[in-house]
């Protein structure tokens, strides 16, 4: 037996506290060793066969050295860079001459040391009050030692020109616009009057009609300064005029005189836009719209206008005399374009008559008084003489069957019309072929020598020709339900069909119940017209299911989702919409089923026919849970360890191994590992591989797995 000694490696101290940016290296004394390996986290870091190594994270830090013998010596230590105080002055500033900036470097520090263009000052607080340029620093000192040093400039410059123009005057009711002109690009505006900040006026511009100062507080340039201007506002006033209300007059009624009043430097008239005259007073003698414009010694402005309309007189038409027909009411129309009418018989007003037409049923003399909207009057009178009625009557309703004939007559009369304005004393009436019965009503208008009429009706029904109809609520049967049939065309109905299968027989509706594909016929009458009748035949198929299932019993792993398949169907539903993802009336749904359930499915065929299936979907744990890395094998052929095997990996066939050597040479490689028979034994090429420590990489559903793997022969 033969012992070696190992690498002599310097200890390193426990633990080292730099500041988090500074350069910081590892710095091992060693002798006797072939190689070293640095690692970080226990993990190796490459391409680190040095004494010396720089470090910028925290975390565990070893190193391994090994001699020509292999043995080892591993010393560590564990490095944690402490946190410097964060600062940040934020971008370089410009302020407006006579402004202040504020600087402020934050709460990470417990000192603070400013300075103005490399000059230190005094002031060793975490904020800094800047009334001049420079450029300013501070360095920040933090409870661990560590350090920020940061700076800005400030600059300060002058505000933005600003003139809003002379005092002004205006006229009242006039308006005037003050405009802020400034070299300022993009500024931001604030109007007060007489001191009161005018809300909502932020624009270059502000329109004025009261008298007052206005002030401007204009805010811009880069950086934005304020400055101020004001002008007076002064408000004359102007001279009053009052031509009145509106007129309204008849014709014949005395024309107004209209006064611009007294005290004034000048006077225009116009009538509808045109001038008139110049005086004081004029006489409006038309219909039209009268203006004046007059001025007063501050050459101030002001008008009124009066619309005068002379209405005209309405027209009125009646004839002298008109006839009263017995047992009849007469309609006088009076001929006008008035909007008002009262009426008189005799001297006595009619009460409640106010239309251009009146209901007369007594005979008397009669008056019509016409008014305009403008209450111009006109009136006529007019006499009623009492005439007799004719005599009409066309009999009783009646109903007409296909291809017959009926006349109608209205008696001995002056004269006729007829609804169809026919005027032969009679109507005749042929039904023909109509497709559709229709209830029409037939009237005929009589007329006396007086002009006295009388209206008469009846009506006739007149009976289509039967066109029998037949229809079925379903093309056919499904799984031996019944089948519902609808005759119409007629109001008698006699069925025929198989025996046994039909509910009723005589009713324009009728369940079928076939056993297989039969037809059915309808015969469909008219009880009032008996040669009126037609029949009709419908097939009823009956159908069979085919090939419709919901899919076979599966299995889901716990918190995960699988799809379904039904098939057979043109449509399909799916109950436990809760455990649905997405749309439930499709064939193949996504579930997530918390344990074992089963999921029926309602499968409409192309022949409308429903039929119901379901499957159970049970429920696995997740194999991930049997997962765990492995790190050792021993292929000695004594049944444990001699392979490399991962628990659970199976239910995740879609995965990827690859094995490397301590160089980074990949010596084992693999897709859908532990789907068939293969599993690594610690051979490559059917050669032993030395028995060392190797490094796996695994990557199955979405995770990847890194570790080492030793491999022992004895």
């Amino acid at each position: 037996v033969m012992f070696f000694a190992a690498p002599t490696v310097q200890p390193l101290p426990i633990t080292y506290s730099p500041c988090q940016g500074a350069v910081f290296s590892l710095v091992v004394v060693a002798s006797d060793y072939q190689s070293l390996q640095w690692f970080y986290n226990n993990a190796p870091i490459a391409a680190s066969n040095v004494l010396t190594i720089p470090v910028t994270n925290s975390g565990s830090y070893a190193l391994e050295a090994v001699n020509a013998i292999g043995c080892k010596t591993r010393v560590e230590t564990t490095v944690t860079f402490k946190g410097r105080p964060t600062v940040n002055l934020g971008p370089n500033v410009v302020a407006c001459i006579g402004n202040t900036v504020e600087l402020n470097a934050g709460t990470d520090g417990s000192s603070y040391i400013w300075s103005q263009n490399g000059t230190l000052l005094s002031n060793n607080t975490s904020k800094l009050i800047v009334t001049q340029n420079g450029t300013y620093a501070v360095t920040v000192t933090n409870n661990d030692g560590c350090t920020t040093t940061a700076s800005k400039m400030v600059s300060l410059i002058p505000g933005p020109t600003l003139d809003l123009g002379a005092d002004k005057s205006i006229c009242q009711g006039e308006s005037y616009t003050i405009s802020a002109v400034t070299n300022a690009t993009n500024p931001t505006v604030k109007w007060i009057k007489n001191g009161l900040v005018l809300t909502g006026e932020t624009g270059l511009t502000l329109t004025v009609s009261e008298a007052g100062a206005y002030e401007a507080v204009l805010v811009g340039g880069t950086p934005a300064c304020e400055v101020t201007k004001i002008v007076t506002i002064t408000v004359n006033p102007i001279p009053g005029i009052n031509l009145g209300q509106d007129k309204i007059l008849c014709e014949g009624e005395t024309l107004p005189t209209l006064d611009a009043g007294a005290n004034q430097t000048s006077i225009v008239w116009t009538f509808n836009g045109t001038q008139i005259g110049t005086t004081r007073t004029i006489v409006a003698d038309k219909s039209g719209t009268y203006k004046a414009v007059v001025k007063n010694n501050f050459n101030c402005t002001n008008s009124d206008e009066i619309k005068v309309t002379i209405n005209p007189l309405p027209t009125l038409t009646l004839l002298p005399s008109y006839n009263l027909c017995d047992g009849q009411t007469l309609k006088v129309d009076a001929a006008s374009n008035a909007t008002k009418f009262e009426w008189k018989k005799g001297t006595v007003l009619i009460v409640g008559q106010t239309n251009k037409v009146i209901d007369v049923t007594t005979d008397g003399t009669y008056t019509c008084i016409a008014s305009t909207a403008a209450n111009c009057k006109k009136e006529l009178t007019f006499t009623v003489v009492k005439r007799a009625s004719p005599t009409v009557n066309l009999g009783l309703n009646d109903t007409i069957c296909p291809n017959e004939t009926i006349t109608l007559s209205a008696g001995t009369q002056t004269s006729y019309k007829w609804s169809d304005n026919s005027t032969a004393s009679t109507l005749v009436l042929n039904a023909g072929t109509p497709t559709a019965t229709s209830v029409k009503t037939y009237s005929v208008e009589v007329t006396n020598q007086f002009g006295c009429s009388k209206v008469d009706s009846v009506t006739i029904t007149s009976n289509a020709v039967v066109v029998a109809t037949i229809s079925a609520d379903n093309p056919g049967v499904c799984n031996g339900e019944p089948v519902i049939l609808t005759a119409a065309g007629g109001n008698t109905y006699a069925w025929s069909g198989p025996a046994g299968t039909l509910s009723m027989t005589n009713t324009p509706q009728t369940t079928a119940s076939p056993t297989e594909t039969a037809s059915y016929t309808i015969e469909v009458g008219d009880r009032e017209c008996p040669n009126n009748k037609d029949s009709k035949s419908i097939e009823i198929k009956v159908f069979e299911p085919l090939n419709l299932t919901a899919g076979r019993d599966t299995i889901v792993i716990k918190g995960r989702s699988i799809r379904l398949g039904a098939e057979g169907g043109v449509t399909y539903q799916w109950d436990n919409t809760s455990l649905i993802i997405g749309a439930s009336n499709v064939r193949n749904p996504v579930v997530m089923p918390t344990e074992e359930t089963v999921f029926t499915v309602t499968i409409t065929d192309k022949n409308g026919c429903e039929y119901v299936d379901d499957l159970v979907v049970s429920i696995i744990d997740d194999p991930l849970s049997l997962f765990k890395a492995v790190t050792l094998i021993t292929p000695n052929d004594d049944g444990n360890n001699d392979v490399l095997y991962f628990a659970g990996l199976e239910a995740f066939p879609d995965n990827t191994l690859r094995i490397y050597n301590r160089w980074g040479n990949v010596v084992y490689s693999k897709d859908r590992y532990q789907s068939d028979e293969e599993r690594f034994d610690g051979n490559r090429n059917r050669e032993r591989l030395p028995a060392d420590t190797y490094y796996y990489v695994l990557i199955f559903a979405d995770r990847k797995v890194k570790s080492a793997l030793t491999i022992l022969w004895e």
